[in-house]
């Protein structure tokens, strides 16, 4: 009998210390996958939260590139409209001086015309080419700048509402609108 009662008590035993292999091996398995579950959960993580940082980084980058761009542009711009008006405002004036001045010559001998007086005709032709040469050198190049400007700001700046206002003056202004379609 006691070789049985060894017997059993060995079973048991073996039994007991396969139950606890068997248990250990079990926990261990499932700390690992615990383990590797929260790993991978942490790296799925820090990858979303690296992608929105950048993403948001882009944008914002994004963001400022254009607004600076923007604000070049409307600078750019509004400099260009200044000197066009400089421009024409000083052409103007030149025009009304020069109309001034040759109005104010050719009308100088009507009040106090005396007939024996020696009369040079060679003074309306100098002011007839003072005013042809102005008219080359100054008018002609300064509406050659001034429509280059409007043409390509038009071209650059057209609204997209800007053929519902052509669309009712479409016999009048076909040449207008074809620049804008």
């Amino acid at each position: 009998m006691n070789c049985i009662v060894l017997l059993v008590l060995v079973v048991v035993v073996v039994v007991a210390v396969v139950v606890v292999v068997v248990v250990v091996v079990v926990v261990i398995l499932v700390a690992v996958v615990v383990v590797v579950v929260v790993v991978v959960v942490v790296v799925v993580v820090v990858v979303v939260v690296v992608v929105i940082v950048v993403v948001a980084v882009v944008v914002v980058v994004v963001v400022v590139v254009v607004v600076v761009v923007v604000v070049v542009v409307v600078v750019v711009m509004v400099v260009v409209a200044v000197i066009l008006v400089a421009i024409v405002v000083v052409v103007v004036v030149v025009v009304v001086v020069v109309v001034v001045v040759v109005v104010n010559h050719l009308t100088q001998g009507i009040y106090n015309y005396i007939p024996e007086t020696n009369h040079d005709p060679r003074l309306h032709n100098v002011a007839a080419t003072l005013w042809l040469q102005f008219m080359a050198l100054v008018i002609f190049p300064t509406l050659n700048v001034v429509y280059f400007y409007i043409s390509t700001f038009r071209s650059m700046c057209a609204a997209p509402s800007t053929p519902v206002v052509c669309i009712p003056l479409r016999p009048a202004c076909q040449e207008f609108c074809s620049g804008i379609f």
